[in-house]
């Protein structure tokens, strides 16, 4: 239920790219891409189950009867309670939801369901159809509810071809499983703010009496991004990944000091003068000039180390999946294997077939947190790692049409190579 969002492409490179943004080079990630338009899919991309998982359920056949409370908002929005919520907070703009949910033409036809596509979706609230951004406004985890969305709160006159005819109205079982929120919004308080040597204003939110960071070590920070008014420009719940790394890493000049005050743990509300931010030209729908406010927590302090040592596993050591991965298991994990749109916390290190280390997390002293989607991962990683489990390692030979292909990656990954990597899953979320 997605419309078109222009994306913060420098933003997800300090989140996580790090090897596009140090210079480090060919690390699993492709290329940041924006979100679809409305005009493109009435969904998010379908989930993959992981491979040998069971067919989903299918989703119910029909509209379900009107039952419990119906009502009628300003907008034009009929909402029917099907089943209340049993939590307490309604989402707000920026949180990510999880939901299930099939879609109806007014005649019966079906044209999406999130069971058809393996399991639940996540979305950004705010960033989908009005009428589906205004009823989750308005529920709590656990609610079911059936919600009937004129055109002018779907896809409007031009609908969504070859499925949503134009000025179509659209009716939806949603059911709200489950929403992470993002930090809310406050403006700083002068009383209690502090400012550095270069005039970064910050206040401590929380406290802690964790490591600070020293010279050389590498730091992790959660993050969520506003305008000076108020408006939520980009959170590590968005991107799927934290902004991680060393000193050097930092593009942001406020990040190459303000880490530095905190201790692990802490939490800081950072008010950024534009000449320590994104300075006279910032990213898409970003006041050029102007200050941004953070928040910020320390997640981690970590020292660098090196890489485990390169090792090409023989041929007969390797299980040849069918895209042409090859896989070799070297500890098995415990617990449910990621699938798509989850996220996987791992260390990893990537070399070509001669022993040539291209990126590597263990030197940076930090595992990488990524989403595991189409087209932001390398293929071979998206299949590799669907079949791996947390506390698990296994080594990787990728095959060019599973990684780079002709094109390569940067000065370190030349055009149809073959690439190794060595990696150490920690963690799905």
């Amino acid at each position: 239920m997605k419309r078109d969002l222009p994306a913060l492409a420098l933003l997800a490179c300090l989140a996580g790219a790090l090897t596009s943004c140090s210079g480090g080079g060919g690390g699993p990630s492709t290329a940041p891409t924006t979100p679809p338009p409305a005009s493109a899919k009435p969904s998010a991309d379908p989930a993959k189950a992981s491979p040998g998982a069971p067919p989903p359920a299918p989703p119910a056949s029909t509209i379900p009867p009107d039952a419990g409370e119906v009502s009628t908002t300003v907008s034009g929005l009929r909402t029917c309670v099907l089943r209340p919520g049993t939590g307490a907070v309604h989402p707000k703009t920026g949180d990510m939801v999880r939901v299930h949910y099939t879609g109806w033409l007014q005649d019966g036809t079906e044209f999406d369901s999130s069971r058809r596509h393996g399991g639940p979706a996540e979305f950004e609230a705010g960033s989908l159809i009005p009428g589906w951004n205004e009823a989750l406004s308005l529920m709590t985890e656990g609610a079911r509810w059936k919600i009937t969305v004129p055109a002018a709160l779907g896809y409007g006159e031009a609908g969504s071809p070859p499925r949503i005819p134009p000025g179509a109205t659209l009716v939806f079982e949603l059911e709200l499983l489950g929403l992470r929120a993002v930090p809310a919004f406050r403006a700083p308080d002068p009383k209690v703010q502090k400012r550095t040597a270069s005039g970064i204003g910050y206040e401590v939110l929380e406290a802690s009496e964790g490591e600070r960071p020293g010279p050389g070590d590498a730091f992790e920070l959660e993050y969520a991004l506003w305008t000076e008014d108020g408006a939520l420009q980009d959170s590590s719940l968005k991107s799927g990944q934290n902004i991680a790394g060393r000193t050097e890493d930092m593009r942001l000049p406020f990040l190459k000091e303000i880490p530095f005050v905190m201790r692990a743990g802490e939490t800081f509300l950072c008010e950024v003068p534009s000449e320590q931010g994104f300075g006279s030209r910032g990213p898409p729908r970003f006041p050029a000039g102007s200050k941004s406010l953070w928040h910020l927590r320390l997640v981690r302090v970590a020292k660098p180390s090196d890489p485990p040592p390169f090792a090409r596993p023989p041929e007969a050591a390797l299980v040849k999946l069918p895209g042409g991965l090859g896989m070799q298991v070297l500890k098995e994990g415990a617990g449910a294997s990621p699938k798509m749109g989850e996220s996987v916390v791992v260390h990893y290190a990537g070399w070509l077939t001669d022993g040539t280390l291209f990126d590597s997390s263990w030197q940076r002293g930090l595992p990488a947190t990524f989403r595991l989607a189409a087209g932001g991962l390398i293929p071979g990683w998206i299949e590799g790692l669907q079949r791996m489990k947390p506390g698990g390692e296994a080594l990787l030979v990728v095959p060019p049409e599973m990684g780079y292909g002709a094109r390569g990656a940067g000065a370190k990954i030349p055009p149809n190579a073959t690439l190794v990597f060595r990696v150490a899953l920690i963690e799905v979320r």
